[in-house]
């Protein structure tokens, strides 16, 4: 670059003539564009080292600059001691010591085996502890990341140690953390984008709520409007700390629930949490409401706003509906198949903390329950694998024709259009219910095989719909018919007392052996690798039409054909065996619900 001109083309900025192919006259021309590079050169001069030398002098030189003045220097020192104490705050020493300085003093505020309260002593420690544990959490430790916070869940141990055995300390927590602060308990329960952080704060005020039900009467400090409202504690003459708690968590689906439809899991999985306790837990849980309101909201029937959230996760909010329910007395509901005799007791009721019903199910629940198939519908299809839809099911359909028959009719519906990858959940529920062991068995089973009148097909009608174009689902219903014949002898004996599922029977049988032994590929093929095929995938999760030759089905095919009873001359008919449930006309509910939703989503083309 000697010449100036070149180094201007070259180093400098602007724009310059170059040469570029034109696509529209297919030619090169010349174009005026602009220099995207550019340079900076730095010249450094040395300066003579005597010049320096002789400005240096040992007198002091009096300060040129004006001086800072007086309020901006205390506010560069309040935030230089501010940056300081936040880089001291944020360390991880700093977290390992306050939770050691609230952990050691664990020993000192247990009970002794012959204490039946604190000293006053303990007491003070176990308030103090808390105290600087609630405020370090709520301030600090809950907003930063796990790296540094570390688990969330080892802070619960630490307070609930301080909150179990005094009262007052209680009082001083709820008072002051959570009503003290309108919006705490959304906040950390909804809002919360940390699943741990929303997952030990419910279980913090759920351990609150059990060591507080039995502190006697409480009268909250600050007003909770929102919450007397919602869960009935004005119509209680003595409501503890307890029943403020839960009424004040419940009243958060006024609109709170409603705005925050994602992190559902951790609201719901609080009173779950809560009725796991025990007996007394959940008869709380019954006298506040709390079953009937969650219903609802599961219906988006109020109390608030619907849950703007299209994927909301309920199933916290169904696993405590299916425990809440089979705690009620539902006889009033039930009635036998057979004259003058008494329904038999449900031995699905309960669990193994609750025994014995603890009230009469509520109208309200019922209403939800046996009244309209909405919230039948909404579980089936939303918590078709959990095992407490199962139990819901079972206990709600025992010696209950009505509730038997809409469930029926909706496990019918879900098996015949169900894509074949999600249909084992729905093929499992119609096993289960078909296996309940109450008079109406017999009649359960006759309408799953022959369908409901002028409402589902059976089961032998889907099959056959099947074969040609979905012959996975009719696969994973001759599975479902194998399990049911050999597992039930009421099954068992209809099928070899009848001679029209004898025939519908063989002919599934029979396509289903045909399917197995068809040989993928011809007999005569030139080719030495057509007689090996990869392993077949398993028709109840792969996706397709058409069956898979596997294990498990040559299995089923194999029990199927020793179910197949032999041919007799005459055989009685069904009808004359086991007649239905009861004209279909007493069927249905009293303000059944249509199958809209699901009926517009999907289709014959299932």
């Amino acid at each position: 670059m000697e010449e100036e001109e070149e180094m201007k083309n070259q180093c400098f900025g602007g724009e310059y003539m170059g040469e570029v192919f034109d696509h529209m006259l297919k030619r090169m021309s010349y174009r005026r564009q602009k220099r995207w590079w550019n340079a900076y050169i730095l010249f450094y001069q040395r300066t003579p080292l005597a010049d320096s030398m002789a400005n240096l002098s040992i007198q002091p030189k009096v300060a040129t600059l004006p001086r800072m003045p007086a309020a901006i220097e205390c506010s560069v020192w309040r935030q230089n001691i501010k940056f300081l104490h936040t880089r001291n705050q944020f360390s991880p020493e700093y977290f390992q010591f306050t939770k050691k300085l609230v952990s050691c003093n664990a020993p000192f505020v247990t009970l002794a085996p012959d204490q039946d309260r604190l000293t006053p002593e303990a007491e003070e420690l176990a308030l103090v502890s808390v105290q600087l544990a609630s405020k370090f959490l709520f301030q600090t430790a809950f907003h930063t990341k796990k790296t540094l916070r570390g688990s969330a869940s080892d802070w619960y141990e630490v307070l609930c140690v301080h909150l179990r055995h005094s009262r007052n300390v209680r009082l001083w927590f709820a008072n002051q953390v959570l009503f003290a602060h309108p919006h705490r308990l959304a906040e950390y329960l909804l809002e919360c984008p940390t699943t741990e952080v929303r997952s030990a704060f419910a279980k913090i005020v759920v351990f609150l709520a059990h060591t507080s039900a039995r502190d006697g009467p409480y009268t909250p400090l600050c007003p909770i409007s929102a919450t007397v409202d919602q869960g009935g504690v004005s119509s209680l003459s003595a409501a503890s700390l307890s029943d403020h708690l839960l009424v004040a968590v419940l009243s958060l689906v006024n609109k709170e629930v409603s705005e925050h439809g994602r992190h559902l899991a951790q609201y719901f999985g609080f009173f779950y949490m809560y009725a796991c306790y025990g007996v007394t837990e959940r008869l709380q849980l019954l006298r506040l409401n709390v079953l009937g309101t969650l219903m609802l909201v599961a219906l988006d029937e109020g109390p608030g706003p619907p849950i703007k959230y299209q994927y909301a996760d309920l199933s916290k909010l169904y696993q405590l509906v299916s425990l809440l329910v089979r705690c009620c007395d539902v006889s009033s509901k039930t009635h036998s198949c057979l004259p003058n005799a008494a329904p038999l007791p449900n031995p699905h009721m309960g669990d193994q903390l609750c025994q014995e019903y603890l009230m009469p199910i509520q109208p309200q629940v019922a209403a939800c329950l046996y009244n309209k198939t909405s919230y039948v519908k909404k579980v089936i299809e939303d918590a078709s694998g959990a095992e407490d839809t199962l139990k819901l099911l079972q206990f709600c359909s025992w010696e209950n024709p009505q509730f038997s028959s809409a469930v029926l009719g909706e496990l019918l519906w879900q098996v015949a259009y169900t894509y074949t990858y999600e249909l084992r959940p729905f093929v499992d529920l119609l096993l289960g219910v078909l296996l309940l062991e109450d008079s109406w068995q017999v009649h359960r089973i006759h309408n799953a095989l022959r369908g409901l009148p002028d409402d589902r097909e059976g089961l032998f009608d889907t099959i056959q719909r099947s074969k040609s174009h979905y012959q996975k689902r009719a696969y994973q219903c001759i599975k479902c018919l194998v399990a049911l014949f050999d597992s039930c002898p009421a099954a068992a004996h209809m099928l070899h007392a009848n001679g029209e599922l004898k025939r519908k029977w063989a002919a599934a049988v029979d396509w289903l052996n045909d399917e197995l032994e068809r040989r993928p590929y011809g007999a005569g093929s030139q080719y030495g690798y057509s007689q090996w095929s990869p392993p077949a995938q398993s028709n109840e999760t792969s996706n397709g039409y058409f069956l898979e030759r596997s294990h498990s089905a040559r299995l089923t095919l194999s029990r199927a054909i020793q179910l197949c009873p032999e041919e007799e001359p005459e055989e009685a008919e069904l009808t004359e065996e086991a007649p239905a449930f009861a004209p279909p006309s007493t069927l249905r509910y009293q303000s059944e619900e249509p199958h809209s939703k699901e009926d517009s989503r999907r289709t014959d083309d299932a």
